[in-house]
C-alpha cells in the first residue's frame, strides 16, 4: 500500500488528527480521531456526502468527540503513533480506492473503509444513527455519476451547480419564484427550444438591465404548473 497519492483533504485530516490527539494526551492516533477530523471540515466529502443523505454532519461529529474522551490518556509529551485499527481502515480504504479505480486516496475512502470494517463502538453509533457503509457507497457512487478521483481536490468538483447556481426548478416546486408580468414572446420561444428534441439549449442575450431571468423564473414556473411537456423534468440554473 502507497500513501504517495492522498488529497489535500485526507493529508490535512491526518494532520490534524495528530494534533487533536496530541492535546487530548491519548496514546496513539486512531479511528476515531481520523474520523473526528474529517467530519470538522465544513466543505469536505464528509459534509457533502452526509448532506446528500439528509444526514447532520455536527451530530456525527460530536459523536466522535465524545467517542475520543474515552480513550486512554497518558501524562508526557510521548510520541504519536497510529493504531492497529486505523492502519487496518487506511488499508480498507486503500482497497476501495482500488475498486472505484481512483487514482488518489481521499476521505470517503476511509469513511467509507471506517463504516465497513471498524470494530469501535463509533461505527455502532452511527449505524444506529442511519450512516452506514451501503448508503454511504451508494450516495458516492449517485454524486460522482461515473467519475473518478484523478486528482487532489475531488471536492470542487462534486454538486458544483448546487454550490455556483439556483436551481429555479426547485424554487418553483416550493412556490418561492415571484410572478412575472409580460414577457410571453420570449417565454413562447424558449419553451419552443426546449422542447426541440436536438439543440435544446437556449441562450439568452441581453444588456444588464434587460433582466434574462425573469425569462428564466417565468420559464420554471410554466413548467412546474403545466406538467406535461417533455422538458418539464429538465433542471433550470441560474447563476446568482
Amino acid at each position: 500500500m502507497k500513501l504517495d497519492k492522498i488529497t489535500r483533504k485526507l493529508a490535512e485530516a491526518f494532520t490534524h488528527s495528530i494534533q487533536f490527539a496530541e492535546e487530548q494526551n491519548n496514546s496513539e492516533q486512531t479511528e476515531e480521531h481520523i474520523i473526528y477530523s474529517i467530519l470538522t471540515d465544513d466543505s469536505g466529502m464528509g459534509e457533502i456526502l452526509l448532506s446528500h443523505l439528509n444526514l447532520d454532519r455536527i451530530k456525527f461529529k460530536n459523536l466522535a468527540r465524545q467517542a475520543i474522551t474515552k480513550l486512554p490518556k497518558v501524562q508526557g509529551g510521548m510520541h504519536i503513533e497510529p493504531s492497529r485499527g486505523l492502519m487496518a481502515v487506511v488499508k480498507q480504504a486503500d482497497t476501495i480506492r482500488t475498486e472505484l479505480k481512483d487514482e488518489y486516496l481521499s476521505t470517503e475512502h476511509v469513511l467509507a473503509a471506517f463504516l465497513s470494517d471498524s470494530k469501535t463502538n463509533l461505527k455502532s453509533e452511527f449505524n444506529r444513527e442511519g450512516l452506514n457503509y451501503n448508503n454511504l457507497t451508494t450516495s458516492i457512487r449517485n454524486l460522482r455519476k461515473g467519475k473518478t478521483v484523478m486528482d487532489d481536490s475531488p471536492e470542487t468538483k462534486i454538486d458544483t451547480l448546487k454550490k455556483y447556481a439556483r436551481d429555479l426548478n426547485e424554487q418553483a416546486r416550493k412556490g418561492k419564484l415571484d410572478p412575472v408580468i409580460g414577457r410571453d414572446e420570449e417565454i413562447r420561444r424558449i419553451i419552443q427550444v426546449l422542447s426541440r428534441r436536438t439543440k435544446n439549449n437556449p441562450l439568452i442575450i441581453g444588456d444588464p438591465w434587460c433582466r434574462q431571468d425573469c425569462h428564466c423564473r417565468r420559464t420554471c414556473r410554466k413548467n412546474y404548473c403545466r406538467r406535461c411537456s417533455r422538458w418539464n423534468q429538465e433542471q433550470i440554473h441560474i447563476c446568482p
